[in-house]
């Protein structure tokens, strides 16, 4: 697993975590902004770097893969943990892990997990989503609408599941949603938000209820008037003075 820095000079780290499917690089806009200040951990989630043959194995997995590589980089404690989408559930496994200390965390439209068997099996169908996207670009521009993301942004996905196995895809979209969380969860001492898309409040309806029903204390977010991912990738500016002030 490789996690890219930037801004070494600065003091305050911050560990952002991408979203499914997607090269990390997309986050390289608001990196760029925030790097200026802050430390920038950026995590390449394994099965999504073309640099890599590495596969993605679970939620678990990588996130105790993630909470490791950090470690190595001499990492202590985390001032702010970023998480999108796949990358908001493994921040959250890694807040239940409670292995690298979180002073606060950003959870993105974050995936829940399911505990109903008869959800699980329904999501697990054979119309899963991220096999519709390896096969149709245009599958990719419904949950990224090109008016709202910036069409380059959506090409690189598009190219990065051309390369992703049918295995990766399938433990992606499967761990995502069927991760455990442990039944008492302790997160004290950390300022926990979940932040969704306006647009996308009905899509994430369980995942909010499940957020807020098991991490006490949590700040929910609405983002009025996005969509999935439009804060991060459209707004790199505003973003990154949003999660600046946090820093504070």
């Amino acid at each position: 697993m490789k996690i890219h820095e930037f801004g070494e000079q600065n003091r305050g780290n911050i560990v952002m975590i991408h979203g499914e499917c997607m090269p990390w690089e997309l986050f390289g806009d608001a990196i760029g902004i925030l790097s200026r200040r802050f430390h920038i951990y950026a995590v390449a989630v394994p099965g999504h770097d073309i640099a890599s043959d590495e596969e993605f194995t679970s939620v678990e997995d990588v996130a105790s893969r993630i909470e490791l590589t950090l470690a190595k980089h001499g990492v202590s404690h985390i001032d702010l943990l970023y998480g999108f989408s796949l990358g908001g559930a493994l921040a959250m496994r890694m807040l239940a892990d409670g292995a690298v200390p979180i002073v606060h965390a950003v959870i993105d439209a974050g995936s829940a997990p399911r505990e109903s068997k008869g959800i699980l099996d329904s999501l697990f169908a054979p119309s899963n989503p991220l096999k519709r996207g390896r096969s149709s670009r245009s599958a990719i521009d419904k949950l990224f609408p090109p008016q709202k993301i910036n069409a380059a942004a959506a090409d690189k996905i598009y190219l990065l599941m051309q390369r992703m196995s049918g295995n990766t895809t399938d433990r992606i979209f499967r761990s995502m949603y069927g991760y455990e969380l442990p039944e008492t969860l302790s997160v004290q001492g950390c300022t926990i938000e979940y932040w969704y898309g306006s647009e996308e409040a009905d899509r994430l309806k369980y995942d909010i209820g499940y957020v807020g029903s098991r991490f006490p204390g949590v700040i929910m977010r609405p983002l009025s008037g996005m969509c999935h991912g439009e804060y991060v990738l459209s707004f790199p500016e505003q973003f990154a003075g949003d999660i600046g002030r946090r820093m504070l």
